[in-house]
């Protein structure tokens, strides 16, 4: 029980740090692009709702698949940095294809193949995210796992002192 909880909290925590990056990074993108600081800070204000949507997705797949993190590192005893990556690719994963999903909705033309709209709408927004996420997912994964694990030693210790 201990595992989900904490496996919870320290997940949306991981998705916030996350979060944080990639704003980060996009407004270093665009202020390289020549497009002046105070413009590139407020990016976001352009893509208020799909944001919005994959923010909120986000939270909730770090929520729930921080959960299951937790319960793989402390009960199933699963490689904890291995487990924390894993975890955070489905994360991203879920957070970009939410996102993705209002821009699918709200353009979805008949114009267009499916092949078409599934190439804008979801490969694209997975791979750019996939390229981006991937230091990070990995540094926060490793942080995630160990920040487990050393909750795997404390509880040891306290059943050694608890139960001689």
């Amino acid at each position: 029980m201990i595992g989900k909880r904490m496996g919870g909290r320290l997940g949306i925590r991981c998705v916030l740090i996350g979060l944080l990056i990639a704003n980060g990074l996009w407004v270093s993108l665009i202020a390289m692009e020549g497009v002046p600081f105070r413009e590139a800070l407020f990016w976001y204000i352009e893509f208020g709702l799909h944001l919005l949507v994959g923010i909120a997705g986000a939270l909730w797949a770090g929520y729930f698949f921080g959960q299951r993190a937790g319960m793989a590192i402390l009960t199933k005893k699963r490689n904890m940095y291995l487990a924390g990556i894993t975890y955070g690719w489905c994360t991203l994963w879920v957070g970009t294809l939410s996102g993705s999903a209002v821009e699918l909705i709200t353009r979805f033309n008949l114009n267009h193949t499916l092949w078409q709209m599934g190439d804008h709408y979801v490969f694209k927004p997975l791979y750019w995210a996939t390229l981006f996420g991937l230091v990070p997912v990995i540094l926060l994964g490793i942080g995630f796992g160990s920040k487990m694990g050393s909750a795997k030693e404390s509880s040891r210790e306290e059943d050694r002192r608890y139960h001689p």
